[in-house]
């Protein structure tokens, strides 16, 4: 250390003499190899009469698309070619996309309607009839095929599985167009009046029978034996008492079946009460109801109890009500499921 510093000018000398000769011998080197990197342009060629074929895939499918016609997606946007977005003014009176919030409410569900369900499906969105219109004509209504099919067993649970409004062959299913307009009761026939015996015994009680429909004329019967002039015979007696709330007195309920001979339907007569009869009928009012040539309309439908009926335009599939009540039928769909038909709000 000593000496590099008192002869620092020779030390620095010593390395710059060291780092020419490094670069000199890396020159050397360059120099030398410096020929074959032209070593392929002075390769001898041999003459050949064969040209390598051209890859032209990419020149070919240029072709097949420019023989294509263009297409314009407009899917989402203005339908229109150059013509700037539709805008709708909102409830805050603000202008804004169709894509956003729900210009009308469903008149059944109570529900939004997307403004993308009529803009996606290229529908007058601005037009205020736009819910009730029918584009493809099948009887639904567009504010039907975006409510969709609903749960068989609850009137108010709808899917919303949409169907395509311009597709005649896409819509929900016929059921959902039927509605109960009302309960028609037909009494039954047969009162039962009174009984005499043991209720322990009933094989060995008389039972009163009053027929409603022929001055309430009586017979006394026993289990087994059948009602002069109707295919009814009485089949089983059940002792039954309820204690009215009000006095604390109990009061006889008793009930009595009797059972068609040809239909196999039984029903139970309760002492002194009215039943009404199996042959109840249900009115419904079916929305869908073919009137002409792309034309549909309401029309009401009566349907006995247990009978079957078709919904037209669909001829091969039967319904079948099961039971009827004020607010709703039981009807049974081709498939064997139940559905719940209810009246329609709207015409409340």
């Amino acid at each position: 250390m000593d000496w590099i510093k008192k002869r620092y000018d020779q030390f620095i000398l010593v390395l710059a003499a060291l780092l020419l000769l490094g670069l000199s011998g890396l020159l050397a080197m360059r120099i030398k190899s410096f020929p074959d990197n032209f070593a392929d342009a002075n390769k001898t060629v041999a003459p050949g009469d064969k040209i390598p074929e051209l890859d032209l895939s990419v020149v070919k499918n240029t072709e097949t698309q420019a023989e294509q016609p263009a297409k314009w997606d407009t899917k989402g946007a203005n339908q229109f070619l150059f013509a700037p977005d539709r805008y709708v003014i909102s409830e805050r009176g603000l202008p804004e996309k169709p894509a956003k919030g729900s210009r009308y409410s469903d008149s059944l569900s109570a529900q939004p309607i997307p403004n993308t369900f009529f803009t996606d499906n290229n529908l007058p969105l601005l037009d205020p009839n736009v819910p009730k219109q029918d584009p493809d004509k099948d009887g639904f209504t567009n504010e039907d095929e975006w409510r969709g099919n609903r749960d068989p067993s609850d009137p108010t649970a709808w899917r919303m599985d949409s169907t395509n409004p311009s597709d005649p062959k896409s819509h929900p299913a016929y059921v959902t167009k039927l509605f109960l307009k009302k309960w028609i009761r037909v009494p039954f026939r047969l009162l039962f009046q009174a009984y005499d015996g043991d209720p322990t015994k009933p094989q060995e009680m008389s039972f009163q029978i009053n027929a409603v429909d022929r001055g309430r004329r009586t017979e006394f019967l026993k289990l087994g034996e059948k009602v002069t002039n109707s295919f009814y015979k009485l089949d089983k007696f059940e002792f039954k008492e309820v204690v009215n709330p009000s006095t604390g007195e109990k009061k006889d309920v008793s009930e009595l079946t009797v059972i068609n001979t040809e239909t196999s339907d039984s029903v139970a007569l309760v002492k002194e009460q009215l039943t009404d009869s199996p042959d109840s009928f249900a009115l419904f009012d079916y929305e869908c109801f073919p009137t002409g040539a792309d034309q549909y309309g309401s029309k009401d439908i009566q349907v006995k109890r247990l009978q079957e009926f078709i919904l037209l335009p669909e001829k091969d599939k039967r319904y079948k009500l099961i039971d009827i009540k004020d607010d709703r039928a039981v009807i049974q769909l081709p498939d064997g499921g139940n559905y719940v038909v209810v009246p329609d709000p709207r015409k409340r």
